[in-house]
């Protein structure tokens, strides 16, 4: 009985199970915040201030995936694990100086902890693209964010009801607890096994490309990029409006005290989300 398979299973859920907490972590650098409200009636330059934190942190974001397209398809292939740590401590940086500058800096330092975050997915898919079990790994790292964001938000909830953390140092201790988690995982996909040449040999190479090849592959599929790209800015802004103001819904119907409440409510759309990827 040929036992190669076995091998390769243990392996696909070693390298996914890595991938989904690495990248879960990400978000306990990225979403905690947003479980506090910061209502104290200040404003920055006529914006609400968690409105400004918000949208600071998602203008670094979008940026990060500009910069990357470029930048980090060339370079991800060596010195992967420390440029995600690297990547990780300007965004743990960025939390501390949330912390200590003064109200009216803090929108910059939600800036500046935005742009690493949004080129940790090309690092983590290096590490399972061109591989025969690609597809089932990528369903894994995919479900991460399903319900990082819950996880990492119920997180900075509890550390807020059960330690009276200040609600800007709030999301420096999340992403501390999760610190830990982060390398590990980053390190077991450092150490997995390269691609075989039989991986090799059922996968094309996913090259970088030149910038007159970019601009060509843009002018002959423009229309449906455009759409595309259009939709999902679309579901996104739907998705960081609920995700960040969710504390804001659930303290007006009284349930900000309750444990794990971010969960608890995406916990059946993480089980639809999850079925229809695997099927």
């Amino acid at each position: 009985m040929n036992s190669q398979p076995r091998p390769l299973i243990a392996q696909t859920l070693l390298m996914g199970s890595a991938a989904f907490l690495c990248y879960l972590s990400m978000f306990a650098f990225r979403k905690p915040f947003a479980a506090a409200s910061y209502s104290d009636d200040i404003t920055w330059l006529g914006l609400e201030l968690k409105t400004a934190f918000v949208l600071a942190q998602l203008f670094g974001y979008i940026l990060s995936k500009f910069v990357g397209i470029w930048w980090l398809s060339a370079r991800v292939e060596s010195g992967r694990f420390g440029l995600l740590m690297r990547l990780m401590f300007v965004a743990y940086a960025a939390l501390i100086a949330f912390y200590l500058l003064p109200t009216e800096l803090k929108p910059l330092a939600m800036l500046v902890n935005g742009m690493p975050l949004g080129m940790i997915w090309g690092v983590v898919i290096s590490y399972l693209e061109g591989r025969r079990q690609s597809d089932t790994l990528l369903v894994m790292l995919a479900s991460s964010f399903v319900i990082a964001t819950s996880l990492t938000k119920d997180v900075g909830l509890w550390v807020l009801n059960s330690f009276a953390v200040d609600p800007y140092l709030m999301p420096l201790v999340v992403a501390t607890l999760f610190y830990p988690l982060l390398a590990a995982s980053g390190f077991a996909l450092e150490k997995s096994p390269p691609p075989t040449e039989d991986d090799t040999a059922s996968r094309s190479k996913r090259s970088a490309l030149s910038p007159s090849e970019s601009a060509h592959f843009f002018k002959q599929y423009w229309p449906g990029l455009v759409a595309l790209i259009g939709a999902f800015m679309l579901l996104t802004a739907f998705r960081d409006f609920r995700d960040n103001f969710g504390i804001e819904i659930i303290s007006n119907l009284g349930y900000d005290r309750e444990s794990g409440i971010f969960t608890a409510l995406d916990f059946p759309v993480a089980v639809v989300c999850l079925i229809s990827l695997l099927g």
